[in-house]
């Protein structure tokens, strides 16, 4: 019987699995997980909650 799914590539915490060099040409650099939610959270933090 043929696997009809594979687990995910395992890589390095915090490392990227794929090459993302022609993405960076494109885009710019590539923000880390952090980077990329701290709008998210600052924006959290400064809610006002009811």
């Amino acid at each position: 019987m043929a696997r009809l799914h594979q687990p995910p590539a395992r890589g390095r915490p915090g490392r990227y699995v794929a090459d993302p060099r022609r993405q960076e040409q494109l885009f710019g650099p590539v923000p880390t997980a952090q980077e990329a939610l701290a709008p998210f959270t600052d924006e959290l933090r400064t809610a006002q909650h009811r």
